[in-house]
């Protein structure tokens, strides 16, 4: 659930939470080379986030999206 502590002087998401947000589903072990985001909409105080994890042989794709699966962001993380 996005919290006060997520949200930035305009009152959505900052972009670097959803980063965050979205590393907490990365493989224990995981050494992150590049990094790419997608921001779909603006998430606000309250919304909650259902993630969705693909995990591929050198990718980690998260989507973190509302409960109908629209997404607020897609963040894919790359290893070397």
């Amino acid at each position: 659930m996005v919290c006060e502590q997520h949200l930035d002087t305009q009152h959505h998401v900052n972009n670097c939470q959803y980063i965050r947000m979205a590393a907490d589903y990365l493989p224990e072990g995981f050494a992150i080379y590049q990094m790419r985001a997608e921001y779909k909409r603006q998430a606000l105080l309250g919304d909650v986030f259902y993630p969705a994890v693909k995990v591929e042989e050198k990718n980690v794709t998260v989507a973190l999206s509302a409960e109908d699966g629209k997404p607020y962001a897609i963040v894919e993380f790359t290893a070397k």
